[in-house]
Order: C-alpha cells, then sequence, then structure tokens
C-alpha cells in the first residue's frame, strides 16, 4: 500500500513539473525588441534609454502594452518592477522621461498604449528583468542584458 501511494506522488509530481506555468499562448519570457505574449497581454520594450538628472542615474524604457483579448488587460508603470541578477528589485524614478506610459484598464483587444517607464537603478547594474504584472494577469519578463 506504501509503494502505491509512494509511486502516485511520484507520478502527480513528476506531472505538475511537466506541465510547468500555465503558458496560453506564449512564453511570458522575452528581449528588447520582441513582444512578449501571455495570456492576452502583450508587451514590448521598444528600446531603452539612461537618463541623467533623476537622482543618480534612472534606466527610462520605452514600453508598449497591448491586448490580444476582449477585456481584462490593464496597463501601468505601477505594474512593473525591474529585477538585478541577485535578485534586487528597482524602484520607480519620481519625474521620468516623457511621454510615461499612461495606466489604461481594460484595454480592448487590438488596442495599445506607449510611453516611458523610468527606475532608479544604477550604472553598471548586471542582469535587469523587467517584470511585469498586473493585478490578476500573468508574470511577464522581458530580459534587459
Amino acid at each position: 500500500m506504501k509503494r502505491i501511494g509512494s509511486t502516485a506522488i511520484l507520478l502527480l509530481v513528476l506531472v505538475l513539473w511537466a506541465c510547468g506555468d500555465s503558458d496560453s499562448g506564449g512564453t511570458g519570457v522575452g528581449k528588447i525588441g520582441e513582444a512578449v505574449k501571455k495570456d492576452g497581454y502583450v508587451i514590448t520594450v521598444n528600446g531603452t534609454e539612461r537618463v541623467k538628472g533623476l537622482g543618480s542615474s534612472a534606466l527610462a524604457l520605452d514600453v508598449t502594452i497591448a491586448s490580444d483579448k476582449e477585456k481584462g488587460v490593464d496597463a501601468g508603470s505601477i505594474y512593473a518592477k525591474i529585477k538585478d541578477a541577485d535578485g534586487k528589485t528597482y524602484t520607480l524614478a519620481a519625474g521620468g522621461k516623457q511621454p510615461s506610459l499612461e495606466g489604461k484598464s481594460d484595454l480592448p483587444k487590438g488596442q495599445s498604449v506607449r510611453g516611458w517607464i523610468s527606475f532608479n537603478v544604477p550604472e553598471g547594474t548586471n542582469g535587469l528583468v523587467l517584470e511585469y504584472q498586473a493585478l490578476g494577469g500573468p508574470l511577464l519578463k522581458v530580459n534587459l542584458s
């Protein structure tokens, strides 16, 4: 009886491992210049720019967020953060590069918003990844290196 229970647990673990995270139409991970798609959300980091005068130094991201579903896609800089290779999270820079990303709720399918999101990230910081996750939305990641 113990052997059957252990086998069932092992089988369940293997099935869950093989399935991984729900993908629903994309990997949720990408790089600068490519659209990252997952669960109706589409995010593209069009480019990056260093901005002086915003604290010590800010990293500004030109971002487009689009909807590939009828409703429920929320856009806004408040859903974005940057992490480095060590897992440290960087904050949004006040008074960042303009025009900033406009916040929108329930973007209809085929519509998008584009703007800048600026973060307080020191120059020379390595392994940067943008993470974007609206409330109830999928986690999308863009490697910035």
